[in-house]
């Protein structure tokens, strides 16, 4: 994305850098205070309150980088999940979200050419608006739908309904569906993405950018990106996106006031007069009485199980399918895809119709990942190669990462800060808070339990302690003393916890030596209480 402000002009690599990691840490910090919240059974809450809950700890060196952040929110929020901050859950709107393959797809057809050949062979009735669904449990015409043009009777149906429509009511069901499901209803959220379409007779653009990224100082007001159409499909149209708040205002105002806004956003943009669109289209999903909405997102308090819930069947005779029925992947048309096939197998019983589940990431575990590849290469930037060196030799040679890559020790050593202690120094006390882990690079430690001053255990070089704390209620439950002139490279546990997410194979080893050690301590306790 080329990234501009407003009023400054295009921003150079670095500040570009810059401003990524600010975001990064704003991210980090809402994603350990999700998992805090998790840990702690707390109510759910909005983007928008974890936001504000955090921003205190994120480091502000100037009001550009505030505009920053506010516009990473909103890209996030807002122009990806179609929601409001204020609505959009923390806890779970990326809950068990699956994704697979990078960046975005684009048909240079459209989705058009998908339906055209999904339809081939089926009978299809148009322009037959459905207004009620009625079911029972009789052996004769279960099912019989109704529309202003006929009746239709069948012994099952599958209702594909969006998520808005189902919220409206505009559909009767008879009788009316159960509370339970109601109730999942009203917790799915439905986004809204507005899109306007501007179209020009010649391009003034660079056409090879595929997104223009403009930071403004009243991001709620303004959209966060252009996209260029003719990137992808030869086409010389800019493409405006707004989610939320803002893209149901997009959708609602007069065609003058949405043409005459985008062009004021387009000459923000590019600093220049633009020529008059030969043509304008506008999306208007959100007050499309087929669909009343873009797609579903999770509010505060709903959760994917709810998806789930929606498409559970009612007895042999009403199914669902549709995008806010995929608890791992809603609000996409593959999600939209994959719950057809789910309902075709339901009914069959022919299993093989699901496609091959794939292990595919998790949303927020590639998000995570991506950002602690950026947080690591800009560490590594701030050392030296031969301190680098060295302090992979050292973490090579532990139990915990010998068998992790030079490449990944290289991430590892550049966040490590190095702790001196002369002999008989207290490293840390049994009870203490615990928020760093401990590498010996040089000298031993005396670990001891209780008030007894004796060792149970004394480590030296490449030794990996104090990670206990990351893995119970991060208290120390030892004290740890320098037996000698030591030299400790020391970790916090919120970098170290991004590194082991990052690279399973270090956790596991880490937990192992966790476990062996815990089992050690306690049976020296045990020895110590059967002598009394």
């Amino acid at each position: 994305m080329e990234l501009h402000r407003e009023r400054v002009g295009s921003v150079n690599q670095d500040d570009k850098w810059t401003s990524i990691l600010a975001a990064d840490r704003l991210r980090d910090a809402v994603e350990n205070l999700r998992r805090e919240a998790v840990r702690q059974n707390r109510p759910d809450f909005s983007i928008a309150h974890a936001v504000k809950e955090v921003m205190p700890q994120i480091s502000l060196t100037t009001s550009l980088i505030h505009d920053d952040i506010a516009w990473h929110a909103a890209l996030f929020a807002r122009e990806d999940w179609g929601a409001p901050a204020e609505s959009l859950s923390t806890l779970y709107c990326e809950e068990g979200y699956e994704v697979y393959g990078y960046g975005d797809s684009v048909l240079v057809d459209g989705y058009g050419s998908l339906v055209a050949k999904l339809e081939e062979g089926l009978d299809i009735r148009l322009e037959e608006v459905v207004s009620s669904i009625e079911f029972s449990a009789s052996p004769v015409g279960k099912v019989l739908v109704r529309t202003q043009k006929a009746d239709y009777r069948g012994h099952r149906v599958i209702v594909t309904l969006p998520l808005g429509v189902l919220k409206s009511g505009r559909v009767q069901f008879r009788p009316a569906l159960s509370e339970f499901k109601q109730k999942a209803i009203d917790r799915l959220g439905v986004a809204t993405v507005g899109k306007i379409f501007l179209f020009f007779n010649e391009i003034f653009w660079d056409k090879n950018q595929y997104v223009f990224g403009h930071i403004t100082s009243y991001t709620m007001n303004q959209p966060t990106h252009i996209v260029n159409l003719w990137k992808t499909q030869g086409i010389p149209c800019l493409q405006i996106q707004a989610g939320g708040d803002l893209g149901k205002w997009l959708e609602s105002c007069s065609a003058t006031e949405a043409e005459a806004w985008a062009k004021r956003f387009l000459e923000s943009r590019f600093e220049m007069t633009i020529p008059k669109p030969s043509r304008v289209i506008r999306s208007n999903w959100s007050n499309d009485e087929f669909s009343f909405g873009a797609f579903t997102y999770m509010k505060v308090g709903g959760k994917p199980d709810d998806a789930r819930i929606l498409g559970e069947p009612i007895g042999d005779w009403l199914y669902f399918a549709g995008e806010a029925t995929n608890p791992f992947q809603w609000g996409s048309a593959h999600g939209a895809y994959i719950s057809g096939l789910r309902e075709a197998a339901r009914i069959t019983g022919d299993a093989s119709i699901l496609p091959v589940r794939l292990f595919s990431e998790s949303r927020r575990q590639r998000s995570m990942v991506l950002r602690s590849s950026r947080f690591f290469n800009q560490q590594m930037r701030q050392m030296d190669e031969s301190t680098i060196r060295k302090r992979i030799q050292i973490l090579g040679n532990t139990e915990v990462f010998k068998t992790v890559s030079n490449n990944e020790l290289r991430l590892l050593a550049s966040m490590l800060k190095e702790k001196k202690y002369a002999a008989g120094e207290i490293i840390c006390r049994q009870g203490d808070k615990a928020d760093d882990v401990f590498v010996v690079a040089e000298g031993r430690i005396e670990v001891r339990l209780g008030i007894e001053r004796r060792a149970i255990e004394i480590v030296g070089m490449r030794a990996v302690v104090g990670e206990f704390g990351m893995f119970t209620n991060a208290k120390r439950n030892a004290t740890l003393v320098a037996s000698e002139s030591t030299v400790l490279l020391s970790l916090d546990y919120d970098r170290f916890e991004r590194f082991l997410l990052a690279f399973s194979e270090s956790t596991l080893k880490l937990f192992k030596q966790t476990v062996q050690k815990f089992i050690a301590q306690q049976q020296v306790l045990m020895s110590r209480e059967a002598k009394r």
